[in-house]
């Protein structure tokens, strides 16, 4: 986000990084709640619409900052994406933990999750910043988070969890996961 209210949006650098700030202290508080959300709601029902409202909610978000960007509206955003982040970072580790037996769970967890997160994150200013370069448009940070999302719930939904969700629907209100 700093890059792109900087080079982009053409606002003081201070306005994005006092967002980030304030996102990072929310995060303390915000993390372990989402985390208790998905232990209480199973933490496939809580990624699913969380990611569903997200991929919905990305492109209006930037057009609405692009209309007239302020560092209020750069704020109000980058609050708007911590809390829907939380949600979706809360879900994380259960799902994660699922993934793998017992005995390869660690390796294949930090393995899966930092492998994901230095290609889809701590690549993606590069990777936004060549898209806007060659695509002329200024919306690609919401294409990019649309595309992560769709991808995200393909992925998921390819889980053995995820697919039980699809084929029972039921599942969705019963208890545990």
């Amino acid at each position: 986000m700093p890059l792109y209210v900087e080079h982009q949006l053409h606002l003081p650098l201070k306005s994005a990084l006092f967002g980030t700030a304030i996102s990072g202290l929310i995060g303390i508080v915000g993390y372990p709640l989402a985390g208790r959300l998905a232990d209480r709601f199973g933490a496939y029902r809580l990624f699913f619409p969380v990611t569903i409202g997200w991929i919905c909610a990305a492109y209006p978000l930037f057009a609405w900052v692009l209309a007239a960007p302020s560092a209020e509206r750069v704020f109000a955003a980058q609050m708007v994406a911590t809390v829907v982040l939380s949600l979706m970072s809360g879900a994380h580790p259960g799902m994660l933990t699922q993934l793998f037996p017992t005995a390869t769970r660690s390796t294949g967890v930090a393995l899966s999750y930092n492998v994901a997160v230095t290609l889809f994150g701590g690549l993606a200013p590069l990777t936004v910043s060549t898209l806007i370069d060659v695509t002329g448009s200024r919306l690609v940070p919401a294409w990019y988070l649309i595309c992560a999302g769709v991808v995200s719930l393909l992925l998921v939904g390819l889980t053995a969890s995820g697919r039980r969700l699809y084929r029972k629907p039921d599942l969705w209100l019963a208890d545990g996961q």
